[in-house]
Protein backbone atom coordinates (compact mmCIF):
# COMPACT_ATOMS: atom_id res chain seq x y z
CA UNK A 1 0.00 0.00 0.00
CA UNK A 2 2.47 2.78 0.80
CA UNK A 3 4.61 1.95 -2.44
CA UNK A 4 1.54 2.20 -4.38
CA UNK A 5 0.49 5.75 -2.87
CA UNK A 6 4.08 6.83 -3.13
CA UNK A 7 4.10 5.84 -6.61
CA UNK A 8 0.89 7.67 -7.33
CA UNK A 9 2.30 10.53 -5.39
CA UNK A 10 5.65 10.12 -7.43
CA UNK A 11 3.23 10.31 -10.75
CA UNK A 12 1.83 13.62 -9.59
CA UNK A 13 5.01 15.75 -8.59
CA UNK A 14 7.08 14.72 -11.13
CA UNK A 15 5.15 16.47 -13.72
CA UNK A 16 5.28 19.92 -11.45
CA UNK A 17 8.73 19.86 -10.65
CA UNK A 18 9.50 19.36 -13.97
CA UNK A 19 7.98 22.51 -14.67
CA UNK A 20 9.06 24.29 -12.02
CA UNK A 21 12.53 25.47 -13.44
CA UNK A 22 13.57 28.10 -15.97
CA UNK A 23 15.70 28.31 -18.26
CA UNK A 24 18.88 29.54 -16.30
CA UNK A 25 18.52 26.15 -13.81
CA UNK A 26 18.82 22.64 -14.59
CA UNK A 27 16.48 20.24 -13.54
CA UNK A 28 16.48 18.26 -10.77
CA UNK A 29 18.34 14.86 -10.89
CA UNK A 30 15.89 12.74 -13.52
CA UNK A 31 13.76 15.33 -14.11
CA UNK A 32 13.57 16.14 -18.03
CA UNK A 33 14.56 19.72 -19.10
CA UNK A 34 11.20 21.67 -20.31
CA UNK A 35 13.09 24.36 -21.71
CA UNK A 36 14.90 22.72 -24.58
CA UNK A 37 13.74 25.41 -27.06
CA UNK A 38 14.86 28.11 -24.64
CA UNK A 39 17.65 30.21 -26.03
CA UNK A 40 20.68 31.09 -23.73
CA UNK A 41 20.36 34.92 -23.04
CA UNK A 42 16.83 35.25 -23.64
CA UNK A 43 15.30 37.61 -21.69
CA UNK A 44 12.77 36.33 -18.79
CA UNK A 45 9.93 38.43 -17.33
CA UNK A 46 11.21 40.56 -13.85
CA UNK A 47 9.96 39.12 -10.79
CA UNK A 48 7.66 41.06 -9.23
CA UNK A 49 8.60 43.18 -6.00
CA UNK A 50 8.03 41.17 -3.14
CA UNK A 51 7.65 44.22 -1.02
CA UNK A 52 3.96 45.60 0.08
CA UNK A 53 1.70 46.49 -3.09
CA UNK A 54 -0.52 48.89 -1.12
CA UNK A 55 2.00 51.20 -0.03
CA UNK A 56 3.19 54.03 -1.79
CA UNK A 57 7.33 54.07 -2.23
CA UNK A 58 7.41 56.85 0.29
CA UNK A 59 5.55 55.13 3.11
CA UNK A 60 8.04 52.57 2.89
CA UNK A 61 11.20 54.90 3.04
CA UNK A 62 9.83 56.72 5.62
CA UNK A 63 8.79 53.05 7.16
CA UNK A 64 12.46 51.89 7.04
CA UNK A 65 14.00 55.85 8.51
CA UNK A 66 12.12 55.36 11.39
CA UNK A 67 13.32 51.52 11.74
CA UNK A 68 16.55 53.23 11.26
CA UNK A 69 16.21 56.14 14.01
CA UNK A 70 14.33 53.54 16.63
CA UNK A 71 16.68 50.24 16.13
CA UNK A 72 19.46 51.54 18.16
CA UNK A 73 17.46 53.27 20.91
CA UNK A 74 15.41 49.76 21.04
CA UNK A 75 19.36 47.75 21.02
CA UNK A 76 20.06 49.92 23.67
CA UNK A 77 17.61 49.57 26.09
CA UNK A 78 17.87 45.78 25.60
CA UNK A 79 21.38 45.59 26.36
CA UNK A 80 21.25 48.17 29.29
CA UNK A 81 18.04 47.13 30.84
CA UNK A 82 17.35 43.85 29.72
CA UNK A 83 13.82 42.96 28.49
CA UNK A 84 11.24 40.49 30.22
CA UNK A 85 11.62 38.65 33.05
CA UNK A 86 15.61 39.89 32.68
CA UNK A 87 14.52 43.58 33.17
CA UNK A 88 15.07 45.19 36.38
CA UNK A 89 11.04 46.58 36.32
CA UNK A 90 10.16 42.71 35.98
CA UNK A 91 7.52 41.83 38.57
CA UNK A 92 9.81 39.12 39.86
CA UNK A 93 12.72 41.84 40.07
CA UNK A 94 14.12 42.63 43.53
CA UNK A 95 15.01 46.08 41.17
CA UNK A 96 11.56 46.96 41.10
CA UNK A 97 10.83 49.84 43.48
CA UNK A 98 14.04 50.97 43.42
CA UNK A 99 16.42 53.52 41.20
CA UNK A 100 17.48 50.75 38.84
CA UNK A 101 14.06 50.63 37.59
CA UNK A 102 13.42 54.23 37.54
CA UNK A 103 16.52 55.19 35.55
CA UNK A 104 14.85 52.21 32.98
CA UNK A 105 11.65 53.93 32.87
CA UNK A 106 13.01 57.26 32.09
CA UNK A 107 14.92 55.95 29.45
CA UNK A 108 12.50 53.47 27.92
CA UNK A 109 9.65 56.70 28.15
CA UNK A 110 12.52 58.48 26.15
CA UNK A 111 12.46 55.75 23.22
CA UNK A 112 8.42 56.44 23.38
CA UNK A 113 8.54 60.07 22.76
CA UNK A 114 11.22 59.56 20.17
CA UNK A 115 8.63 56.74 18.37
CA UNK A 116 6.16 59.30 19.07
CA UNK A 117 7.84 62.21 17.48
CA UNK A 118 8.56 60.36 14.52
CA UNK A 119 5.53 58.96 13.54
CA UNK A 120 3.93 62.29 14.30
CA UNK A 121 1.35 63.26 11.55
CA UNK A 122 1.23 59.97 10.32
CA UNK A 123 -2.04 58.37 9.88
CA UNK A 124 -0.33 54.55 9.87
CA UNK A 125 1.82 53.08 12.66
CA UNK A 126 -1.43 52.61 14.59
CA UNK A 127 0.92 49.24 16.34
CA UNK A 128 3.81 51.81 17.76
CA UNK A 129 1.43 54.52 18.57
CA UNK A 130 -0.18 52.71 21.00
CA UNK A 131 2.97 51.02 22.42
CA UNK A 132 4.15 53.97 22.81
CA UNK A 133 1.46 55.64 24.51
CA UNK A 134 1.38 52.55 26.80
CA UNK A 135 5.02 53.05 27.68
CA UNK A 136 4.17 56.77 28.54
CA UNK A 137 1.27 55.87 30.31
CA UNK A 138 3.61 53.67 32.57
CA UNK A 139 5.98 56.22 32.98
CA UNK A 140 3.21 58.86 33.99
CA UNK A 141 1.54 56.03 36.32
CA UNK A 142 5.53 54.84 38.20
CA UNK A 143 6.31 58.05 38.57
CA UNK A 144 3.04 59.33 40.35
CA UNK A 145 2.74 56.36 42.90
CA UNK A 146 6.29 56.78 43.41
CA UNK A 147 7.74 53.48 42.65
CA UNK A 148 10.98 53.87 42.83
CA UNK A 149 10.96 54.37 46.53
CA UNK A 150 9.32 51.37 47.57
CA UNK A 151 5.88 51.98 48.54
CA UNK A 152 4.14 50.37 51.29
CA UNK A 153 0.56 50.03 50.31
CA UNK A 154 -0.60 46.86 48.70
CA UNK A 155 -2.39 48.73 46.46
CA UNK A 156 0.01 51.11 45.23
CA UNK A 157 2.57 48.17 44.83
CA UNK A 158 -0.04 45.97 42.91
CA UNK A 159 0.11 49.77 40.35
CA UNK A 160 4.08 49.38 40.39
CA UNK A 161 3.47 45.85 39.36
CA UNK A 162 1.03 46.77 36.59
CA UNK A 163 3.77 49.73 35.34
CA UNK A 164 6.66 47.25 35.63
CA UNK A 165 5.55 44.99 33.67
CA UNK A 166 4.57 47.50 30.67
CA UNK A 167 8.50 48.93 31.05
CA UNK A 168 10.00 45.31 30.98
CA UNK A 169 7.99 43.89 27.98
CA UNK A 170 8.56 47.23 25.98
CA UNK A 171 11.71 46.62 23.72
CA UNK A 172 9.90 43.82 22.44
CA UNK A 173 6.87 45.69 21.86
CA UNK A 174 8.49 48.66 20.62
CA UNK A 175 10.46 46.56 18.17
CA UNK A 176 6.79 44.66 17.00
CA UNK A 177 5.35 48.22 16.92
CA UNK A 178 8.69 49.12 14.63
CA UNK A 179 8.26 45.64 12.28
CA UNK A 180 4.27 46.34 11.90
CA UNK A 181 5.16 49.67 11.04
CA UNK A 182 6.96 48.16 7.78
CA UNK A 183 4.93 46.17 6.86
CA UNK A 184 2.16 48.92 6.99
CA UNK A 185 0.15 48.19 10.39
Amino acid sequence: MRKTTASILMLLVWPLAACSTTSGEAPPDGMPSTHASAKPGASEPEPEDPGPKDVAPRAVADAQDLKEHLDPKINHLRNTFGEGTNSPCSSASSKLFTSGCAQAVEETADVARAATKQIEGAGKYATLRLVADKILDAERGYSAARCSVGPSGPSVRAQCLDHGAVIAQAPVDLHQGVVAGLAGN
